[in-house]
């Protein structure tokens, strides 16, 4: 699954972008099958991963799942650049 060179420590480095997260978290969609072993494999300690903006994904995908009006964060730049469409009901207080 991983190939690569290995770090100092052992362990490869592995970007997850927002799109393999959501894919690997929703059973639904439709690459989850290919996603989600790459998911478990870092939290399985093999290798490590990171991410950008994976907690306004998923901070968002909940907020569009529960069907909410408005999403009020002191993040908004990010918000809006994550669901363009749902852009004006991302508020900041």
């Amino acid at each position: 699954m991983c190939a690569g060179t290995l770090t100092a420590s052992g362990f490869i480095r592995i970007l997850l972008d927002t799109s393999v997260l959501i894919a690997g978290i929703v059973e639904a969609h439709p690459v989850h099958k290919r996603a989600l072993p790459w998911l478990q494999h870092i939290k399985s300690g093999a290798d490590r991963g990171t991410c950008g903006a994976t907690y306004d994904a998923l901070i968002l995908f909940v907020a569009l799942k529960a069907e909410v009006d408005r999403v009020l964060t002191l993040n908004e730049k990010d918000f809006r650049r994550l669901y363009p469409s749902f852009a004006g009901n991302i508020l900041s207080p």
